[in-house]
């Protein structure tokens, strides 16, 4: 039943039960099949999640930077805490818990900790810390969250808000008053102090880019390591860091694969990240049929 639910998620493209049970020949039996499957309950999303990401792992590169991404992934009333790697400008899910609206509530930032200690503790533990890169928008820009990062030992690069404060020329001073002047397009501060109700010192840099209607659209990044290398890549006019995430309409190839609806159950959110990367991880591109892997492009 798993391999043919994957077979119609990757053919239809949404979570739409009544969608994926017309893939089939027979629409009332595949119905009812889909949902005793979806309601089985020895059907454990999160061991599909913790098998999916040690095949992930064993394909990644001896050696090199291993960049991750941070994201939060929304439908209706589930939430979907995500990471993945990044390979080349398509993130492929590596590992991912799911969350309804009324579990979060209160405690959304100590279960993001929780997420870390089990993506770089049991997930990761076999990997150098050193090689690991994590990248994560403004929704995890909290002092708590980047010295949790700190105490594993990897890198990160987040974007922040341009209401975060930084201690420049013994000022403190909102990011958002630092404003790149004339052409420039991307500015080291140097390691200033982040946050001024818990401070820490950190690589700070501004970027920008134009969007598509032509707008300067701006990034504050922090790091615990020199954004010398980081600054030119990640000056990108898109949603998050210029990456195709899970749901998102196309593959990196650049075909349709929008894998959402808009009412999916709790089994069939967490199956979509492991179907958006058979495509990338396995075969490459479900349409054109190149090959994939998680070799850098």
């Amino acid at each position: 039943a798993f391999r043919d639910f994957v077979v119609a998620l990757l053919a239809v493209r949404t979570c739409c039960q009544a969608t994926l049970a017309r893939h089939f020949p027979n629409f009332e039996a595949a119905s009812r099949r889909l949902t005793r499957w979806l309601h089985n309950p020895r059907v454990e999303p999160q061991a599909q999640a913790r098998a999916h990401a040690q095949a992930v792992v064993r394909q990644l590169p001896l050696t090199g930077t291993v960049r991750l991404a941070l994201d939060w992934t929304t439908e209706d009333q589930q939430h979907l805490l995500i990471a993945s790697v990044v390979v080349g400008r398509r993130a492929v899910p590596l590992y991912w818990e799911a969350y309804t609206t009324a579990a979060l509530k209160g405690v959304q930032r100590a279960l993001e900790h929780a997420f870390v200690d089990q993506l770089m503790g049991v997930v990761l533990g076999g990997l150098a810390r050193e090689r690991v890169v994590v990248t994560a928008d403004r929704g995890f820009c909290t002092g708590d969250f980047l010295a949790w990062l700190d105490r594993w030992g990897v890198g990160f690069v987040v974007r922040l808000t341009a209401n975060v404060t930084v201690c420049l020329d013994q000022q403190w001073q909102q990011l958002g008053s630092l404003a790149l002047r004339g052409t420039t397009r991307r500015r080291l501060l140097g390691r200033l102090g982040v946050m001024r109700s818990k401070p820490h010192r950190y690589w700070v840099a501004q970027t920008r880019a134009r969007n598509k209607k032509g707008r300067w659209e701006y990034w504050h990044l922090v790091s615990n390591r020199s954004l010398t290398a980081f600054t030119k890549g990640f000056a990108m006019p898109s949603s998050c860091w210029g990456l195709r995430r899970p749901g998102s309409r196309s593959c990196w190839r650049g075909h349709a694969c929008s894998l959402w609806s808009r009412r999916p159950c709790s089994s069939s959110l967490s199956s979509v990240p492991l179907c958006c990367a058979i495509p990338s991880v396995r075969r490459g591109c479900a349409r054109c049929g190149r090959a994939g892997g998680l070799a850098r492009r």
